[in-house]
């Protein structure tokens, strides 16, 4: 083996999702691999000084440069090439295929579309593999040496495919160049901390690791699923007795699985699992309640400028006793709503469930967003990672709504209900936070989920 080539073997640890999953081999794609991987060099290895890594591009050019230097454009040359791809080659072969997993079974339907239905199961059900090797190759020898000093970390925060960041996709290096590779993941998370201090918040680097949570607890890879599934729809929305219902079908397999779980979360002599969400306590210790009550309220306007129905739309929305308590305090005019959810994740709408379970669900659509520069796509900044078995939380600060994003919603009767052609006015709109602090949410909801921290930066950045 020359010095210009690297020869990596990974381990896979949970099913990666993409449209190719029917084809023998399917597994990594080197078109979503390299650029991933050249924007984490750029960031990580060269501190992004396209100074530094400039002889490294596809398409440099010294002796173009030396002409622009003369002309005082150096800048605009580097500008002009610096988003340009390093110049190597990937290569991926797989062997060994070691299951094939259903996406449309429990556990893993809870973080690839939730409860939703599924129609052909068969385009759902992906493979692992127990032998997956990458060959780089590339004629810049410090390129490979550079290569071959971050591909650890690159693999250890990266995960691949469709809903990557529930910890689909999840991949580490088990060998470089046939030497193993026992890896020290604390240790190796906590280094990768430290370097994050150094990056700000801007309009290159629109985003940063600020504390890594690992679940100490050695799980079969299903319940390592199913704990990201409930602890992060816990963290955003909330958890109800419906989270752990079952389709006939799977009940006599896991029903003593899901039990166990829910026992977890369970409030002592409580019959039914409530768990509010932890944004919305959060936030609420703030003085400020997020978008689900200001909805109702105005789903209750809207409804009522339509049909002169005696019909109290808002009083036959599904409403908890506990939840009343939370806004008992002031009055509704004296009430700060704002758009919270979004800061976990960007959705495309809410549905509301009404006392009366035969009329159906109340569907709220988002409608647009309002703001000068719209975000139109936003993933959530907590990132889950599996290895071995166990769920990593890996945690990002954001700037992504440092500007003011204001959103309108649109209402949309379930067609169950009796009301359902009625075009119902468009909801006042919202705002959402720009002074959430990621580090501090989580630092105060830990204490209700079970996870230790590996690294937190407290540096004030």
């Amino acid at each position: 083996m020359t010095s210009n080539e690297l020869t990596i073997e990974l381990k896979q640890h949970t099913p990666i999702i993409h449209f190719q999953h029917k084809q023998s081999g399917a597994t990594l794609r080197g078109t979503e691999l390299k650029p991933k991987l050249d924007k984490f060099l750029k960031k990580y290895a060269f501190d992004n000084k396209i100074e530094d890594y400039k002889i490294y591009l596809i398409g440099y050019d010294k002796e173009k440069e030396e002409n622009e230097i003369k002309k005082e454009k150096q800048d605009e040359y580097l500008k002009k090439i610096e988003n340009n791809a390093f110049d190597y080659r990937v290569k991926i072969k797989v062997s060994r295929e070691n299951n094939t997993y259903d996406i449309s079974k429990n556990p893993f339907n809870k973080l690839f579309f939730g409860n939703s239905g599924f129609g052909n199961r068969d385009k759902y059900k992906f493979k692992m593999y127990n032998e997956i090797e990458l060959k780089i190759f590339s004629f810049h020898t410090e390129l490979v040496e550079c290569i071959q000093e971050n591909i650890e970390s690159f693999f250890a925060i990266k995960n691949f495919g469709a809903r990557q960041n529930k910890g689909f996709g999840s991949f580490t290096v088990k060998k470089i160049n046939g030497t193993d590779k026992n890896t020290d993941f604390n240790e190796l998370y906590k280094k990768l901390l430290e370097k994050e201090k150094k990056f700000e918040l801007n309009e290159k680097n629109r985003s940063k690791i600020v504390a890594i949570y690992k679940y100490p607890k050695f799980n079969d890879m299903d319940e390592a699923v199913r704990q990201i599934a409930y602890d992060y729809k816990y963290l955003k929305s909330g958890l109800t007795e419906a989270d752990f219902n079952l389709r006939n079908d799977e009940k006599d397999e896991l029903q003593d699985t899901i039990d166990i779980f829910k026992k977890h979360y369970k409030e002592p002599e409580k019959s039914e699992v409530y768990k509010k969400s932890l944004l919305m306590k959060y936030y609420n210790k703030k003085k400020i309640h997020w978008e689900k009550r200001f909805i109702k309220c105005s789903l209750k306007e809207a409804y009522n400028k339509k049909t002169s129905n005696s019909e109290n739309l808002y009083d036959n929305l599904e409403c908890r006793k506990e939840n009343k308590k939370l806004y008992d305090n002031c009055s509704e005019k004296e009430r700060t709503y704002r758009f919270i959810r979004p800061l976990l994740g960007l959705g495309t709408g809410f549905n509301f469930k009404n006392k009366n379970k035969s009329s159906g669900n109340f569907t709220v659509i988002r409608s647009y967003n309002l703001s000068k520069n719209p975000i139109e796509r936003y993933q959530s900044p907590i990132y889950y990672k599996v290895i071995d078995n166990m769920p990593y939380m890996i945690c990002y600060e954001t700037n992504a709504f440092k500007n003011v994003q204001r959103y309108s919603f649109k209402p949309s009767l379930n067609k169950k209900d009796k009301y359902a052609n009625l075009k119902l006015d468009k909801i006042s709109d919202l705002e959402v936070p720009s002074d959430f602090n990621i580090k501090e949410f989580l630092e105060q909801s830990m204490e209700e989920l079970d996870y230790k921290p590996v690294g937190v930066n407290n540096d004030g950045n």
